[in-house]
This record gives structure tokens, C-alpha cells and sequence, in this order.
């Protein structure tokens, strides 16, 4: 009889650990992904030299994607939304930028191909690599 008890305590006990590992499984996921801070992509103003069939330099306005200066020369990241089991998530996505060599800011850098207007920009990426699960900070 008291080898019955014994097993039943055990059970419940195990039952009450699966049913709270259960319910709390995703906070305990997302607190062991990388929080990352993220900036999202626009358009930027740039100043455009280039010479005119006469030889002189012109200067003029133009629109393209730009990021910060500080984060073109490191290893760029972007969240990618992905479906796992039927649930959205965000991985980083390493990106391979180009960019204009004649469009001239002071803060940012003209991307010519790589990104999109939208796109949210991992401004610390720390030990992040290619296709790792993060989490934007709030």
C-alpha cells in the first residue's frame, strides 16, 4: 500500500512538471535567444558628383537606401521572418552589400543592392551568426 502512495506522489509530481514546463515553454525559449536591437532601413538623402560632357563637376540630389557609416564596414544582419511548425519566428540573415561610390553623405553609406526599404537592420550583433533565432529588444 505504501508503495502505491509512493508511485502516485511521483506521477503527480511529474504530471505538475510536464504541465508546467507545458504552459511556460516559449518564455523560456525566448529568454535564451540574442536580444538584438534593430534600426529600420529608408531612404536617404546623398549628394551625387559626376561629370557633365563639358568636363565640370556637377553635384546633384539624389534619393537611395542608406544605413549608418559605423555599421557598413562590420558584418551587416537583418531580421528574416521564417516559419517553423507552423509559427512565425526571427533569424538574422547575413547580407552582402554594394554601394555607391559617388554618392557622398557625411552619416550614411548609399547601398546600391542588398536591401530594401523596411528592412530592420541589426545594430549589435555581437556573436550572432547566419540563420541564428533572435529576438528584437522591446
Amino acid at each position: 500500500m505504501k508503495l502505491n502512495k509512493i508511485v502516485y506522489a511521483v506521477s503527480a509530481l511529474f504530471l505538475g512538471f510536464m504541465i508546467f514546463l507545458t504552459i511556460f515553454a516559449r518564455t523560456i525559449h525566448n529568454n535564451k535567444l540574442q536580444h538584438v536591437e534593430t534600426i529600420e532601413i529608408k531612404k536617404q538623402d546623398f549628394i551625387c558628383e559626376f561629370t557633365d560632357k563639358q568636363g565640370e563637376l556637377c553635384h546633384s540630389k539624389r534619393r537611395a537606401i542608406g544605413i549608418p557609416k559605423k555599421y557598413a564596414n562590420e558584418n551587416v544582419f537583418i531580421i528574416n521572418e521564417i516559419e517553423v511548425y507552423g509559427e512565425k519566428r526571427k533569424c538574422a540573415l547575413k547580407v552582402e552589400l554594394f554601394y555607391f561610390d559617388d554618392y557622398l553623405s557625411e552619416e550614411y553609406a548609399a547601398v546600391s543592392y542588398g536591401l530594401s526599404v523596411g528592412d530592420s537592420l541589426i545594430v549589435n550583433a555581437g556573436d550572432i551568426t547566419d540563420g541564428s533565432e533572435v529576438i528584437e529588444a522591446q
